[in-house]
């Protein structure tokens, strides 16, 4: 394939090479690798109207890109290596140009996604002009009305901040652009990106932060509409969507726990300062923006797409020519969770104005162990209110026995509430954990009722979640109120008493049972895998390792069992002590018998009762004849 010049239109399907083009390196197949993932996607599938005009900039992944709601022959994709373009035509069909943003210059697009960020957007072959520059240059390209997907990766992000070894991004692309701190106009924080952006005449309309991972968040949220000080209260979502963005991937080495630094981080109003993506959809405004299409269905903020008559690389489009139509309305969620696709089910929640919908690609058919799913069941309004299990946490932390025993009997008596005839409890109320449940003013709600599992006795479910939450309290290494050498066995029945409740060890017994399956059925995991959870949840202790290979949380361990270990020596050594105490009574008792046979006061006693024992046993000789 001969090089063509890069303001030559290239059909689609077709690639147009330029100067600039990185031979020898791939962005797709080499580390760290595109951007990607499914709550990605969702984003792009409400944001990107039909028939809109789109740039994709940077590597991406192939399946994001073939799963924009445009035809292909309306997409341009813009790479640096010549081997990713010659890739991407053939998976897409769509036009790829091989170069940096000088390759498109003259253009104009209706969108621009950019989620992967511009570092790998300018190519190492050519100038390197930075990163302002390089945003200068995309922002050009866009038509007034026009929509700017932008990722930006946060250098003291979580991510970043918890990281044992090198990244991969550090490991394998340093060699092609400098370090963020080596760029003094990259901004470092979302109040700088908007003003970056509004120097480009783009004004952010939204901000998403991206978790756990900027080239692959599961986990994307408005932190205006999800902060702790947020109207509507998703504080109870936020948790439970933040704790599955880390599923399923407990096992990276990192020096502390991610999760518990971002958790912490949101609760207290720092989720920007240490989000490891910023996620933006700015807009430049336009004076006319064309109605609605209510065929277009949602997606970005009103006024965000406005046609320009211009088809990139064309010259003007033909007045006939279908042309995209603005979305109304804020309408972009202001959350998307996709859930680990390791289980057996893929869903990807999206959050809208307090209202709850769920697209899945995956759902086995009947039950395991016991144990169904019914995903459309949670479309609908979000429970408001903090977490349960966060502010029976905060209690525990402040030693406050009292909050948490009147937390620990609410929670009792709402479960004791839903439970039939029969004492039994079954369905959504059966499967739902105190990290399940929001704190609503009218008491505990359900988060996910789309989990259901047959009726089970009253005591089993209580004891399972209590069994459940003393797990996580013991592995995390979290300060509580009760005795601290106490077992997550020891520590139910405890928890149980202050619930208000009798403990019964069958029960508990029980509850582990029922726990490994509803466990097992989440992670779609065999009889022998539900086993193993079964074993392991009924040996957790005080020194169990934590589920994330994380140093800090290791070391915490490592003291716990220091602790459990001094303790036991000291419990061994007050045995010994008095094991040795009672020998020296027993040795000094025998050595006082011994005396006092001995003494002559003892002979004459013997031989004075000498014949009456003589006369006792002839008597009994005689009875016996």
């Amino acid at each position: 394939m001969s090089t063509v010049e890069r303001d030559r239109p290239a059909t689609a399907g077709t690639v147009a090479r330029t100067p600039v083009e990185m031979p020898h390196w791939s962005d797709l197949t080499g580390p760290p690798g595109p951007c990607g993932g499914r709550a990605a996607a969702a984003l792009l599938a409400r944001a990107v109207p039909p028939q809109a005009r789109v740039l994709v900039a940077g590597p991406h992944d192939p399946a994001l890109v073939a799963g924009l709601p445009v035809p292909p022959e309306r997409i341009t994709w813009l790479l640096r290596s010549r081997q990713d373009a010659v890739d991407a035509a053939r998976a897409v069909g769509a036009e790829v140009v091989c170069g940096g943003p000088e390759a498109v210059a003259g253009r104009a697009y209706d969108v621009i996604v950019a989620l992967d960020g511009l570092d790998r957007v300018v190519s190492a072959e050519g100038p390197q002009p930075g990163w302002v520059p390089a945003l200068d240059a995309l922002a050009a390209l866009l038509t007034p009305g026009g929509l700017l997907l932008l990722g930006v990766a946060n250098p003291l992000g979580v991510h970043e901040l918890t990281a044992l070894t090198p990244t991969p991004h550090e490991a394998a692309d340093r060699h092609w652009h400098a370090p963020a701190a080596a760029d003094p106009e990259r901004p470092g924080s979302p109040d700088r990106l908007r003003a970056v952006l509004a120097r480009d005449g783009l004004t952010m309309r939204r901000l998403w932060l991206g978790y756990p991972d900027p080239l692959a968040p599961a986990l994307l949220l408005d932190p205006e509409a999800c902060g702790p000080d947020a109207p509507g209260g998703m504080g109870a979502a936020v948790d439970l969507a933040l704790a599955g963005a880390w599923a399923g991937r407990d096992g990276a080495a990192v020096l502390s726990d991610p999760h518990a630094l971002a958790a912490d981080a949101l609760a207290n109003g720092l989720g920007p300062a240490f989000a490891p993506l910023w996620l933006v959809a700015a807009v430049r405004p336009s004076t006319t923006v064309p109605q609605a299409d209510a065929s277009a269905g949602p997606g970005i903020p009103e006024g965000a797409l406005a046609t320009s008559g211009m088809h990139p690389g064309h010259g003007p489009m033909p007045e006939s020519g279908e042309r995209p139509a603005a979305r109304p309305g804020a309408v972009l969620p202001e959350l998307i969770h996709a859930e680990p696709a390791t289980g057996p089910y893929a869903v990807t929640w999206t959050f809208t104005g307090g209202e709850r919908a769920a697209g899945t690609s995956a759902a086995p058919d009947g039950e395991l162990f016991g144990i169904t799913r019914d995903v459309a069941a949670a479309a609908g309004p979000v429970p408001a209110g903090p977490g349960f299990e966060r502010v029976l946490r905060d209690a525990c932390r402040r030693r406050d026995t009292p909050r948490a025993r009147a937390l620990l009997t609410a929670y009792a008596d709402w479960l004791r509430g839903h439970a039939d005839e029969q004492g039994e409890v079954a369905g959504a109320y059966a499967c739902a954990g105190l990290d399940g449940l929001a704190l609503s003013p009218g008491g505990p709600a359900v988060l996910d009722p789309s989990w259901s599992a047959g009726a089970r006795p009253f005591p089993v479910v209580l004891a399972r979640t209590l069994h459940r939450f003393a797990e996580r309290l013991l592995i995390s290494g979290a300060v509580h109120p009760w005795p601290s050498t106490l077992d997550a066995a020891e520590l139910t029945p405890v928890l149980i008493g202050a619930a208000g409740d009798r403990p019964d060890p069958a029960a508990v017994t029980a509850a582990v049972e029922f726990d490994a399956d509803l466990r097992a059925a989440a992670a779609g995991l065999d009889q022998a895998g539900r086993d193993r959870l079964a074993r392991r949840a009924a040996a957790v202790g005080t020194g169990t390792a934590p589920d994330v290979a994380a140093y800090r949380e290791l070391l915490l361990a490592d003291r716990r069992l220091r602790g459990e270990l001094a303790h036991t020596r000291g419990v061994a050594a007050r045995a010994e002590q008095q094991r040795r105490a009672a020998e020296e009574a027993a040795r000094a008792a025998r050595q006082t018998v011994a005396q006092l046979k001995g003494s002559a006061s003892f002979r004459l006693g013997r031989a004075l009762l000498a014949p009456a024992r003589w006369a006792r046993g002839a008597a009994r000789r005689l009875r016996r004849r």
